[in-house]
């Protein structure tokens, strides 16, 4: 009996962890979803679901606004509410909303937003994300991934954000093919932002390739 009492307790302790560490919602966010027509319910790590069909993924901002009153600044398509379960949502506060849509059988995405509005192409998806199974994203959103590992796949049109795109290998040939042995496994398929304090531009690396893949302008040079 104790012993019971003992994993309960640890299991109970180790749930309430996982609550104070995972990504939430801001709360005046999370207030205004819940008042609408179409109630979702709101996971662990943030993920706004309305049906098993229908879920989107937050996209925290580089630059958050306090604001007074939430309100919708910009969907895709255009002027819709959240009651229309649009493609894209932008708030006043800087935060978005990317709709997971079904891209065939056990296949999800999220689907290209022309004029992808800057809050979101230099926001964050959460890091505690539980990846949907199956889910694989347009390149153009790789900037938004941190950490995670989600499969991308090309896109014809280098997103707008992306101000210098780097030339490809004089042999055509990813590092990944040729060199990947003398990566460290712990540094092998990530992102790396570098700067030189020099200039105002990010540059934006990979582990499997020798020069950068695009730049991002900030607003200023870091010291």
């Amino acid at each position: 009996m104790k012993i019971k009492s003992l994993l309960l307790s640890f299991l109970i302790l180790f749930t309430a962890s996982l609550s104070a560490n995972a990504s939430q919602l801001p709360q005046e966010l999370r207030n205004y979803l819940v008042s609408q027509k179409k109630v979702p319910s709101i996971r662990f790590d943030a993920v706004v679901v309305y049906s098993d069909d229908v879920m989107y993924l937050p996209v925290y901002p580089s630059r958050p606004v306090d604001v007074e009153k939430i309100e919708i600044s910009k969907t895709y398509p255009e002027k819709q509410t959240m009651d229309k379960l649009p493609d894209m949502v932008l708030f006043n506060n800087n935060m978005g909303l990317l709709k997971v849509i079904k891209n065939g059988e056990n296949s999800y995405t999220i689907k290209e937003i022309p004029n992808l509005p800057e809050e979101i192409k230099t926001g964050l998806l959460p890091q505690d994300l539980m990846v949907p199974r199956g889910l694989i994203l347009p390149e153009d959103y790789i900037s938004i991934l941190g950490d995670i590992q989600i499969p991308t796949v090309g896109s014809a049109k280098a997103p707008s954000f992306i101000t210098r795109k780097a030339a490809p290998l004089p042999t055509g040939k990813r590092l990944a093919d040729t060199n990947r042995a003398n990566v460290p496994f712990d540094l092998q398929d990530k992102l790396f932002f570098v700067n030189n304090f020099q200039t105002e531009y990010l540059q934006i690396f990979s582990s499997s390739v020798s020069e950068p893949l695009y730049s991002l302008k900030t607003s200023g040079v870091f010291l």
